[in-house]
Formats: structure tokens, sequence, C-alpha cells
């Protein structure tokens, strides 16, 4: 009896085993396979397969845009019933990705300039890495890590969950659209300088101005719309303590030095269906009571732990 629910248990476990040891043919089509839902070119790199069944990809550099290119050093992924992305377009039923040494070179159109800002960016790559699953009983999607690292000082985590998403085919997926919602959230975030680097630009550049008032006079009262923004939002989803925090954070920007924590609960789930509210509100209406009527049920906490002297 022992040996047949052994082998039972064989029969049953085997075959998942086997959908996570991605073939050779299953790496270069997934691969292909993924460009074409975003409409770009394929980038022709060289696509394995590694010994433990993870695809892989070294030292590759491929263009997404005519001004952008992305070199990486180590791309690996597997996934189960990969088939789904490969034939139909869909979401498999589980993936993960890990990427390593992943940098950003300009392309400037000239050979001379684009060659040195290639040298500047080799010791500027950042890593990343997400493992993310479809509960078909549950119509959920996990996200049961995922991570950005910049350095050993400036690293990004993330935890997830969002119901009522249906991946059966793509009928479900954009029937389930309207009723999806984020379920929970939990976001780590060590600044030591990665927001400077990486975000300060690009933002800076669509928020601020040129004219009579100075950047720093911008930044500074663009922080204090966003801590009164905060005081309209109840305490039963801020609490108090969460919003000091929020508040102190929102402070120490552009230039943050420390850990901040975010973890959001939802019940029931924020969705398009509860947001709507927000859309269609009058400008003169209470804002406090329209935030109390669509978040109900939704806790906000926060924590800043400065590293600053």
């Amino acid at each position: 009896m022992k040996k047949l629910l052994t082998a039972l248990v064989l029969c049953a476990t085997t075959p998942a085993l086997a959908q996570d040891r991605m073939n050779a043919e299953q790496c270069v089509q997934s691969w292909d396979a993924t460009f074409g839902l975003t409409g770009l070119p394929v980038a022709q790199l060289q696509v394995d397969v590694d010994p433990s069944g993870w695809c892989l990809i070294q030292e590759g550099t491929f263009t997404i845009n005519g001004g952008t290119r992305i070199r990486l050093d180590r791309l690996t992924w597997r996934a189960s019933e990969i088939e789904r992305l490969i034939d139909e377009g869909l979401p498999p039923r589980s993936i993960e990705i890990y990427g390593e040494g992943l940098g950003v070179l300009p392309q400037t159109g000239d050979p001379v300039y684009d060659y040195i800002l290639s040298l500047q960016s080799q010791d500027t790559g950042f890593g990343f890495g997400v493992s993310v699953r479809w509960d078909g009983v549950q119509n959920a999607v996990l996200i049961d890590d995922g991570y950005v690292v910049f350095d050993d000082e400036n690293r990004i985590d993330v935890t997830g969950r969002v119901d009522g998403l249906d991946l059966t085919d793509l009928a479900s997926i954009q029937t389930s659209v309207g009723t999806m919602g984020l379920r929970n959230l939990s976001v780590k975030a060590t600044f030591s300088g990665w927001f400077e680097s990486y975000f300060a630009l690009p933002l800076g550049l669509s928020i601020l101005t040129d004219g009579p008032v100075s950047p720093e006079q911008q930044v500074l009262d663009m922080q204090r719309e966003v801590v009164d923004f905060t005081s309209d939002i109840p305490e039963t989803i801020l609490p108090d303590v969460a919003r000091d925090a929020f508040a102190a954070f929102v402070t120490d920007l552009p230039t943050p030095r420390g850990t901040l924590q975010v973890q959001i609960n939802a019940d029931p789930i924020i969705g398009a269906q509860r947001l709507a509210p927000l859309s269609f509100a009058k400008a003169d209406e209470d804002r406090r009571s329209i935030l109390a009527q669509v978040f109900e049920g939704v806790r906000l906490l926060i924590t800043w732990s400065p590293t600053r002297e």
C-alpha cells in the first residue's frame, strides 16, 4: 500500500516539475513571443537553456527603440505552461525571471559620444527578479517575490496579490479586468542615492518648469501640496503615525536616505469599480467623504526610517 501511494504521488508531481524545466525550443519561442506581444522587433540574442532547465541569455545588447539600447550581463527565466504564451499569447501559469547587470545605453547619433557613454555605464547596471503565479482556483495573481537591486545600499522589494483576475483565455481576461483588484501590497525600499540617479532627471523634467519660481521652491511647494492632501485621508485608512511617516519621507525628497516600508490591505479589493466615484466626483464635493467611501476597508501602513545624520 505504501508503494502504491508513493507511486501515485510521483505521478501527480512529476508533470508539474517537468513544466518548470524549459527546453531550448521553448526558450527561443518564449523570447520571440514576448517581443511579439510588445510589437517591438525581436532582439536577436543567443538564447540557451542551462543544465537546470532555465532559459539563459548572457552578455547581450538590444535596441528597444531608435534611441535606446538595453544591455544585460545575464537573464534567466522559466515558466509553467509556457505553451500558453507561445501558442496563444496568454500569461503562463507561473513565471520566474531574474536579471543581472541590466543597463541603459543612450543613442545620441554621435559614435564617439555613444562609445564614451557606454564606457561610463559599464558599472551602473542593476539587477531584478520576479516570481509570479496565477491561482486558477481562486482567480488570484500572486507576486511571491519581486525586487530591484541597484547596489548593496539601494534596493526595492515587492510582494502582493491581485484578486478576481481570470487568465483562462483572452475573453476571460477581458471580462475580469473590470472586476479585478488589489488585495494586498507590500513594498520596502532602501534609499541611498538611487532616486537621484535613476528618477530625478526624468521626473524633474516632467514636473518642474522654467520660470520665475526656482526649482528648489517648486519642490518645496509640491512637498507641501502632497502633505496637505494626506490630511484629507481618514484616520481609519491612514493612521496618524503612518501619515507622519509619509510626510517625513516626502520632506526628505529628492535626496532621501533611509528605508521606506508601505503595506496596503484591502477588503473589499481596490479595483475599477471602487475607484469610479473619484472619476465622476464634482470639484465642490467633500474630498474627505469621497475618499472614505472609495477606500472603505483599506488600511495603509507606512514607516520611514531615515539614516541621514
